[in-house]
């Protein structure tokens, strides 16, 4: 049997299968279908190719079939869908078409805020396509990658049209607790914000107004993801707008985009407080878990700074959809064949070969990391550098632990310094600690933390071995 599992959300739907699993296109070339949809003469068109017509046909576009996912009329039915549940039907049976190859059980994780009866239509859809599912499971629930011991965690995430904020508890199991939303604070919302913005400087700099006429707007608002992205790297990007012959480009600083959504932010601070003081709980009891949606936004990289980095933990793109290949079969079917199984909790349980303390000794915030531990060695820390060495093929899982560096290879090393442990990065760019993008070619490294080439890769962890004489 092999997984394929699914992340549903309108802001875009993720799929992923394989091993190790990787993110399926399912859209075309795209790795991500949005809840968009357009009746013209010839059908219904859905997902990407929708959105990007969405500015040039307003009044025909449909992107509320997920969030209001039931059999109630749209305010504009057409020939090809009367109800929201027919369009999404439609867009479902696009993305299973393309996927369907890559896997014979299937897993979908839903947004918390998914009502019984949006459960069931949703699982009328699932039959009538004769999609092979085994069970639905709680985004938030999915997407933790591993225990945080002594805390809750509250999962953030930005759908299209309301942004939502999940606590779950800890324990023996990992398990949700409740979810409130934002609502009509969505990516939607957010987009249209940052195109007046992003006009409104089109304007100052070259009195250019994309926003004047319907095939520049789309083209604008065609930009703002790759922006976002570069924005999210850099202080600065170029923003170009080609009409015919004309090119129009501008300087945009990320400043600019995060002023523009400093309301947006307060609100969801606001949220999240409000939940965990509902809880009895501050923001030192809880871990921040930000999916790749959310942290991407301008301006999350300082939102809620009473929580501190350790606290604050950037999820990657299929975040729900990728860790289901590695939690699958801790998961507790039902014993008869019919039917499909909904997961509001899962057992607390690691990956294999991640040690995961719940309770620390007294002495171990002080004591430093000895060795790191790759699979089943240990490899002591000392003056002399470690070298972590990694193929340059993106997709090669395997690394190499020596003291002897190959200039092929892209690696990290490893050493202690004075009192303490320091990573430097010599050649790959894309290292994490504890599922956080390292911004800084060195850092200090503490017991118990993880570095991996990508959030989903092997994991090399920092441990102290006791003396003979310690218990």
């Amino acid at each position: 049997m092999s997984l394929l599992s699914l992340e549903l959300s309108d802001s875009g739907i993720l799929a992923a299968a394989g091993l190790p699993p990787n993110l399926l296109n399912v859209d075309g070339p795209e790795a991500e279908s949005p809840g968009f949809a357009l009746q013209d003469k010839k059908g219904l068109v859905v997902g990407k190719s929708a959105e990007r017509k969405a500015r040039l046909f307003p009044q025909k576009v449909q992107h509320r079939f997920w969030d209001q996912l039931s059999t109630n009329a749209l305010k504009t039915p057409g020939r090809y869908a009367e109800t929201h549940a027919e369009v999404a039907y439609a867009h479902l049976a696009q993305i299973w078409e393309q996927i369907k190859p890559h896997g014979n059980e299937v897993m979908i994780a839903i947004p918390a805020f998914f009502s019984r009866h949006q459960l069931g239509l949703l699982l009328g859809m699932t039959q009538e396509l004769n999609i092979p599912i085994k069970g639905l499971i709680i985004q938030a629930v999915a997407a933790a990658p591993h225990p945080f011991p002594g805390s809750h965690l509250l999962f953030i995430n930005v759908h299209l049209h309301r942004t939502e904020a999940t606590l779950l508890s800890q324990g023996d199991e990992l398990r949700f607790e409740e979810t409130i939303t934002l609502d009509e604070q969505g990516s939607i919302h957010l987009y249209r914000i940052w195109a007046e913005t992003i006009a409104e400087e089109f304007v100052r700099t070259s009195r250019f107004d994309p926003l004047h006429e319907a095939a520049s707007e789309q083209a604008l608002y065609n930009q703002i993801p790759v922006l976002l992205t570069r924005l999210h790297k850099e202080p600065t990007a170029m923003v170009d707008l080609n009409l015919g012959k004309s090119v129009h480009r501008i300087s945009l600083n990320r400043n600019l985009l995060e002023k523009s959504c400093a309301s947006y932010l307060d609100q969801v601070g606001a949220l999240v407080r409000s939940m965990l003081n509902k809880s009895g709980l501050q923001t030192g009891d809880a871990t921040l878990l930000m999916s790749h949606r959310f942290a991407n936004l301008p301006g999350t990289a300082t939102f809620l700074p009473d929580f501190s980095r350790e606290h604050r933990i950037e999820l990657e793109a299929g975040a729900s959809a990728l860790n289901l290949h590695k939690i699958w079969n801790q998961l507790s079917y039902p014993s008869t064949s019919s039917g499909a199984a909904f997961f509001t909790s899962r057992p607390w349980q690691t990956v294999p070969g991640e040690d995961y303390l719940r309770s620390a000794p007294v002495n171990q915030a002080k004591r430093k990391p000895s060795h790191i531990l790759y699979g089943n060695l240990a490899y002591p820390i000392t003056e002399e550098p470690i070298y972590i060495e990694w193929e340059n093929n993106p997709e090669q899982s395997e690394l190499l632990v020596t003291h002897q560096p190959s200039m092929a290879n892209q690696h990290v090393s490893i050493q202690r310094v004075d009192t303490q442990v320091v990573l430097t990065v010599l050649g790959h760019k894309d290292i994490y600690i504890d599922n956080r993008a390292l911004e800084k070619e060195r850092t200090v490294l503490h017991l118990g933390q993880n570095i991996r080439r990508k959030p989903s890769g092997e994991p090399i962890r920092l441990i102290a071995c006791l003396n003979a004489n310690e218990t």
